[in-house]
C-alpha cells in the first residue's frame, strides 16, 4: 500500500496497485471493526451492497474486491482522480437541474 489519501473515525483510505489487474492504480478503504458498533456495521454492509448494484453506473465508484478479517474490512475500489460529487457541490455550490442531469441521467 502507498500514500494515505484520507481517514475518518473508523477507516483509512490508501492508494495502492492491483496485483491481479496489471498493476492498475486502486484505492483500499480499510475499516477497523473494533471502532464500529453493530449499527455502523449494518450501514457499511448496505453501502457495499448498494455500490455493487450500481457498479455499471458511469458516476458510481466500482468496487473491485471486498475482504474481511475479524478486525478489519478491506474494500478495494477503482482510483478516481478529481474528488467526488459532494466535493464538487461544496466547491461550486448548488447545481442547476441541467447540470445535475450529467450525474443522474
Amino acid at each position: 500500500m502507498g500514500l494515505l489519501l484520507g481517514r475518518g473515525s473508523f477507516a483509512k483510505v490508501f492508494a495502492a496497485y492491483s496485483i491481479t489487474d496489471g498493476d492498475n492504480p486502486v484505492v483500499i478503504k480499510i475499516i477497523d471493526n473494533t471502532k464500529t458498533d453493530s449499527i455502523m456495521e449494518t450501514k457499511i454492509i448496505c453501502e457495499i451492497k448498494a455500490m455493487r448494484r450500481l457498479q455499471h453506473h458511469p458516476n458510481v465508484l466500482r468496487i473491485l474486491e471486498v475482504m474481511a478479517t475479524k478486525t478489519k474490512i478491506f474494500i478495494v475500489m477503482e482510483l478516481v482522480i478529481g474528488g467526488d460529487l459532494f466535493f464538487k457541490v461544496v466547491q461550486r455550490g448548488r447545481m442547476k437541474k441541467f447540470g445535475a442531469r450529467r450525474y443522474f441521467p
